[in-house]
């Protein structure tokens, strides 16, 4: 007689047509169309038993799919936050069709945060999400928008605003979105992007706007500064921003709107704009504990300088100042800034935003510092922290417990012997505090890595 392998109580697996047939498109994985029952049969006494795959308990398995996306999946990394894309782990899609219970648990790990960059890719997951909403109601973080390098950033106009259109479709369909990356999308998407916005539950934010071609103007652009600092407004924890330099305040109102205030915790700014990140900064004097400065352009000191130091409440602080060769004007202003930090505790901080003397006017509650230097003669920066740390009297000691100098590896070895680095080292030792070098910038303020 003739053996049959049979799981009993359970329907017979799709066939390799079958499984063509029903897929949600965006991960190519079956959905619930209900299979087929064979006809009734009795297996024989000595029939083997269901596989382990699919004897294994629901917690244990999701949890062995869990840990699959860090393995393999990649991952947002921004200044302040990072997830792992879970859409894009090759294995959790081969899992899905092993079995029922299989499916299930890779489906909705697949659909916890996504990546939509290709017209292919939004428009396949509108498709699932309208198909499955359930799996939609599990997206917890997305990645939208155009991307440099796609064919699309290099679409018609008619096509860019389609396809924007179709992005801001898509965030409409995750109503419990908490971790946003918003990449470039056109400006006639802008009503019902605010409004789409406003009403997702966001813990962060991220602001990745570029313009797709290089003839836009500033009226081309998302976001107006009266709109960023509604955004802000938010109740988010991260929150970034990209702003143009041709913002001209001649002729762009950075006016703050009446009646903002903010919760906002960390902050990551890249200024291309002074005169929007002046209003910012009095917008989050009062909640800022964790901040993140970027810019290649000169401040105007008179007018900044009060509302950095108003920034009472920061714990992490990173100012990084990166003018293009050859520098005229510095950002040096913020070493007039620092004293008046008197809870900041980890600090780092750019050669062209503070000169290296400005150690000596460290807040106590300062425990690292991280002072960073990308010209090609790191050795006149050692030989400069050298001669201020021999200046200080016997007996001094900083409150700093470490003191990191971060510098371009290739410049470092060709300028610095190991004896200079010694004596700058023994110097920071006299005063209680260790030194190394560094050749990648410090985790300051340190990113936090986001639950999905």
């Amino acid at each position: 007689m003739k053996r049959v392998r049979l799981v009993q109580g359970r329907s017979s697996p799709c066939s390799r047509s079958e499984r063509c047939t029903h897929r949600i498109p965006f991960f190519n994985l079956p959905t619930h169309t209900q299979l087929p029952h064979p006809p009734a049969m009795t297996a024989p006494a000595t029939s083997e038993r269901p596989s382990p795959a699919s004897r294994l308990p629901t917690e244990l398995l999701f949890r062995i799919l869990e840990w699959m996306p860090i393995q393999y999946a990649e991952e947002v990394r921004e200044d302040l936050v990072a997830w792992t894309i879970t859409s894009s782990c090759p294995g959790l899609r081969e899992m899905s069709l092993v079995c029922r219970s299989w499916r299930e648990a890779a489906q909705s790990i697949l659909f916890r945060s996504i990546d939509l960059a290709r017209r292919y890719q939004v428009c396949g997951f509108i498709e699932a999400a309208k198909a499955r909403p359930d799996l939609a109601y599990k997206c917890q973080s997305a990645r939208i928008g155009m991307a440099y390098g796609t064919p699309e950033w290099h679409a018609s106009e008619q096509d860019q605003q389609e396809l924007s259109d179709r992005f801001v479709d898509a965030l409409e369909l995750v109503p419990s979105l908490r971790n946003l990356v918003l990449r470039t999308l056109m400006r006639d998407s802008h009503d019902r992007l605010m409004h789409t916005l406003e009403r997702l539950p966001l813990s962060s934010f991220l602001l990745k706007m570029y313009d797709a071609t290089e003839e836009f103007d500033g009226r081309a652009l998302m976001f107006t500064p009266a709109e960023i600092y509604r955004a802000i407004a938010l109740p988010t924890y991260a929150f970034e921003l990209n702003w143009r330099p041709h913002w001209d305040p001649s002729k762009t109102d950075y006016a703050l709107p009446p009646d903002l205030s903010t919760r906002i915790q960390r902050l990551s700014v890249t200024v291309n704009s002074p005169p929007g990140f002046q209003r910012i900064l009095r917008m989050v004097d009062k909640s800022l504990t964790s901040f993140s400065v970027y810019t290649e352009h000169p401040f105007d000191a008179q007018g900044v300088v009060a509302h950095f130091s108003a920034l009472t409440g920061l714990r992490e602080l990173r100012f990084e100042s990166n003018m293009p060769a050859p520098v005229v004007k510095h950002n040096r202003w913020f070493a007039d800034v620092i004293p008046a930090l008197k809870r900041l505790e980890r600090l780092s901080v750019s050669e062209q935003a503070a000169p290296p003397c400005f150690i000596r006017s460290l807040p106590p509650s300062v425990k690292l510092v991280e002072y960073i230097y990308w010209d090609r003669r790191p050795d006149t920066i050692v030989d400069s922290l050298v001669e201020i740390l021999e200046e200080q009297g016997e007996g001094y000691k900083f409150g700093l417990d470490e003191f990191v100098l971060t510098v371009d590896e290739e410049a470092f070895g060709d300028t610095v012997d190991e004896e200079t680095v010694e004596d700058l080292t023994d110097a920071f030792g006299k005063l209680g505090v260790k030194f190394r070098v560094g050749f990648d910038v410090a985790n300051i303020p340190e990113m936090q890595f986001v639950s999905i």
